[in-house]
């Protein structure tokens, strides 16, 4: 994930810096939390419980299993606890079973770090962009946590231990963190007695990816959707696009779908959070653009109609323009989204993007996405 890779980045920067500095002695309680935490095996699944996260995820489709984020699959050696709720939100918990004074260290510095390269750099006007990356949370029974709003995820050290809570993925938000934090730390010296290993190996595995993706939805499916086909659907190179070509009076009109198989839910929460928080860092209000009156959208169909009755369809098919967000999406999928001028939807934890053209129809294309997550 793009975030999490700018964040290592920068945070190996500061961490060379931080392992210059001696470690306080741990104390015996902290010791203690250690080697309970080691004899559970650090089963990350102990601290927080299913009823908890449900607040936030709604009903469990599964019971709490390790999770290997990496993979999107349940690991029975997974570093994460993953709580999925049955319409694909989800939350996830890992634990620092030492070393947490380091690590809140490390990530406090991040915004400074990032600063001073930014202004080395020139681009002295971006200040806001550590921000959106880590700041100082609010005081807790903690004693440092730093909130990752890009990423959804809070970090609570306590002593030398600590927890890792993302909520990206859910409708928690920041105060639901926070109060999750506090039931997981509160719970470090004394976990619920529970396997998350064993649940791995009963949670269900994620959708195997298709080698073409262009064989999820039925041709017949697909025309019913945008029409009749001008040619053969086209794998993409990256073999995770597969695009739909019909032939329009103004030419050829694309709709490609691309599938992230891992991690959809993720994914797509992620994209939504980008967004917002890039908007916000850069200081644009709501990080999209205004949207149109219903009149005003009515009255435009109607111009761009009329110019292309005149241009003989050289300007295209009218009715196609898109609106800035839309309130409507409901469908055969788990969540959806308008996103920065694409239609996005996950279902069983894949995303499926369609980038939107500027004279692409868009109830065609709201169409061909509900056909793919009606097969996924």
């Amino acid at each position: 994930m793009p975030s999490r890779t700018m964040m290592l980045s920068v945070t190996l920067v500061v961490a060379i810096a931080a392992c210059k500095k001696s470690e306080d002695e741990r104390s015996t309680g902290a010791a203690a939390v250690a080697s309970l935490m080691a004899n559970r095996g650090n089963d990350p699944c102990v601290y927080l419980a299913s009823t908890e996260a449900e607040a936030y995820v709604g009903p469990l489709a599964t019971p709490p299993f390790r999770f290997d984020e990496s993979t999107g699959a349940p690991d029975v050696e997974g570093r994460h606890c993953m709580y999925r709720g049955r319409n694909g939100r989800e939350i996830m918990v890992d634990v620092l079973a030492g070393g947490a004074r380091m690590t809140a260290a490390v990530t406090a510095g991040v915004p400074r770090v990032m600063g001073r390269m930014l202004k080395a750099t020139g681009h002295g006007d971006l200040q806001g962009v550590p921000a959106s990356i880590t700041q100082q949370g609010q005081q807790g029974p903690w004693d440092n946590a730093q909130w990752m709003p890009v990423i959804g995820t809070l970090q609570a050290v306590k002593g030398d231990s600590g927890v890792v809570i993302d909520v990206l993925a859910s409708n928690a938000g920041e105060q639901g963190a926070y109060a999750l934090a506090r039931e997981a730390l509160a719970r470090l010296g004394k976990p619920l007695e529970y396997d998350g290993a064993h649940a791995a190996t009963l949670a269900p595995k994620p959708r195997a990816p298709l080698a073409n993706p262009c064989d999820l939805i039925p041709r017949v499916r697909v025309e019913q959707a945008i029409g009749s086909l001008s040619g053969e659907p086209e794998r993409g190179s990256s073999g995770a696009t597969c695009t739909y070509r019909v032939a329009t009076a103004g030419g050829a009109q694309e709709y490609p779908l691309d599938f992230r198989w891992i991690n959809g839910a993720r994914e797509f929460a992620h994209l939504k959070g980008s967004v917002g928080a890039a908007s916000t860092a850069l200081g644009m209000p709501g990080g999209v653009a205004p949207t149109l009156p219903p009149e005003a959208q009515k009255a435009a169909q109607q111009m761009i109609g009329q110019i292309t009755k005149m241009s003989g369809g050289a300007l295209g098919a009218p009715g196609l323009m898109h609106p800035a967000s839309d309130s409507s999406l409901t469908g055969p999928w788990d969540a959806a989204g308008l996103v920065s001028g694409e239609l996005v939807a996950t279902k069983h934890n894949v995303m499926v993007q369609l980038p939107l053209t500027p004279m692409a129809d868009y109830d065609k294309a709201k169409a061909l996405l509900a056909a793919a997550c009606e097969q996924l």
